[in-house]
């Protein structure tokens, strides 16, 4: 059984708040519905609870659970979920692809290229993404 995910809703987990809180405003001026979690454990918790279209995922991120080890139980629920991988360190791609993510974004961001990339895999959902509204 695939859950479905929910239109619109993103999950930005970064433990750097200031960062969340940016991507936060970016998103839900584009008519998206972003939610923020700061460390792995109450990333699962919003995850299980919200059920985003879209998990953007810094690396680096403390918790019980490694950043590795979230992407793969998240993977392993079989739900219809895209995950992008946002990081600082050299070669984020090869990271992206030992975690079996398809999804890459490198730090510090291109606010463009990654609304690009966020809306290829999710719907917004509110008038104001559908004008092309963008900072």
């Amino acid at each position: 059984c695939i859950m479905m995910r929910s239109r619109g809703i993103i999950v930005i987990v970064d433990d750097h708040r200031h960062s969340c809180d940016a991507l936060k405003i970016m998103l839900q001026m584009n008519g998206f519905t972003p939610y923020c979690a700061h460390d792995t454990d109450s990333a699962l918790v919003l995850i299980d609870s919200v059920k985003p279209a879209v998990i953007l995922l810094d690396y680096c991120v403390p918790g019980s659970l490694s950043t590795v080890a979230l992407a793969n139980e998240i993977l392993s629920r079989k739900i219809s979920t895209e995950i992008i991988l946002a990081s600082g360190v050299s070669n984020p791609a090869e990271k992206a692809a030992a975690m079996k993510l398809r999804h890459v974004i490198q730090k510090p961001f291109d606010y463009d290229k990654l609304l690009r990339l966020v809306r290829s895999l999710c719907p917004a959902t509110t008038a104001l993404a559908e004008r092309g509204s963008a900072i």
